[in-house]
């Protein structure tokens, strides 16, 4: 608890020290505290009721009496005819700040419930034992963002690395090679890094929205990847230098044309009033620049340094599927399907060699005349 006193309000805010004082000023110390509850009841509503005395040592504007000056405090049953209170609040001011770590704000808020369980349980304390068993929160709602900030951190980290593992097996299998496939999951990791470092220049904190945007920045910068990995597998080159210069020209424009399209999309978006979209769009310009930053000169660079050559560290995906779905064809042999039948027959590419090309003979149809050379004239 903070203790210093020089502000407007002291550290700690109760109304029953202030009700105390009342009491105490009335004569009525003798029946303090009271032993019935109605007897209570009918004090403390004249209390509230009673102006606001000049030595209070709280403060509220606008506050005449004591009743409005506490009324941020005192919630009463709304569907009860009596006094009851339904809900009573105190107020301590804490020298840590809200800007602390969400693992210091979980230690404070286990050390504030340890604190009360063990004033619950100290019979010199001596708390009603009626309210045992009611609810009682140590917390206006703050502490339990530390909670909250802690799952959004964790589930935030989780996400990131669950996408960016899927994105590794598309490009495992896109690109059928183990070494592109990963220069390009170490290039994704790399924009994903820079974008978490931007939004921490900017000065965002890690809520609901900065975590959903991190995770789906990874299908951003995946795009200009695929598409230059691709190309560096279609060269039929076999160094790397070639491949990566045909990578380069030939799909190097269109990633730089996608990119300023995607920019000028989300360029507008940063003048909307709603804070999703504002924040949506900054992240974008940041994540489709650095992507092509990246994929041009970073992945480039990588590719030309440690890239395969010819069929280094390829892996025969589409092979493997086609000879688990139709299998294996078999050396020597040509499939062929008549047109007259749904069976497939193999004929041996041997015998085919060796087999003589038939005659073709010309067959007279009944009712054609023979075509006659030029000059003569058919014969009746």
């Amino acid at each position: 608890i903070d203790q210093d006193q020089l502000g407007a309000n002291p550290s700690i805010k109760c109304f029953m020290w202030s009700f105390k004082e009342w009491i105490v000023a009335q004569g009525l110390l003798a029946q303090f505290p009271f032993n019935t509850t109605s007897r209570f009841f009918v004090r403390l509503n004249e209390f509230l009721a009673a102006s606001v005395s000049a030595t209070e040592r709280y403060s509220e504007q606008g506050a005449s009496t004591n009743g409005q000056l506490w009324r941020s405090m005192l919630f009463r049953n709304a569907e009860s005819t009596g006094d009851y209170q339904a809900i009573i609040s105190l107020e301590a001011k804490l020298s840590a700040s809200r800007a602390m770590p969400f693992e210091d704000g979980q230690a404070l808020a286990e050390r504030w419930d340890k604190w009360f369980e063990d004033y619950k349980a100290d019979p010199t304390k001596r708390y009603p034992v009626t309210m045992k068993g009611t609810g009682v929160v140590l917390d206006s709602g703050f502490l339990h963002y530390y909670y909250l900030q802690g799952t959004l951190v964790s589930e935030c980290y989780s996400g990131i690395a669950l996408s960016l593992g899927l994105a590794a097996l598309v490009l495992l299998l896109a690109t059928q090679n183990i070494i592109i496939a990963l220069a390009a999951t170490a290039t994704i990791t790399f924009i994903v890094a820079s974008t978490i470092a931007f939004a921490y220049f900017l000065g965002w904190k890690l809520g609901i929205l900065e975590s959903v945007v991190f995770v789906m920045i990874i299908g951003l910068a995946v795009d200009y990847c695929v598409h230059l990995a691709d190309a560096y597998r279609q060269c039929d080159k076999e160094s790397r230098e070639e491949r990566v210069t045909f990578m380069l020209r030939r799909m190097g424009m269109s990633v730089v044309s996608g990119a300023f399209t995607t920019i000028g999309s989300s360029f507008f978006l940063l003048f909307t009033t709603i804070k999703f979209f504002e924040k949506f769009s900054q992240t974008i310009l940041w994540v489709i620049c650095m992507s092509l930053f990246t994929s041009l000169c970073f992945f480039s660079a990588l590719l030309a340094l440690v890239g395969p050559s010819g069929t280094t560290a390829d892996i025969p995906i589409s092979s493997f599927f086609s000879n688990l779905i139709y299998g294996p064809v078999q050396k020597g042999t040509v499939e062929a399907l008549p047109k007259n039948s749904d069976e497939v027959t193999a004929t041996p590419i041997t015998a085919m060699k060796e087999a003589e090309p038939e005659v073709a003979k010309e067959v007279e149809v009944p009712g054609e005349m023979p075509e006659q050379p030029e000059g003569q004239e058919p014969a009746v």
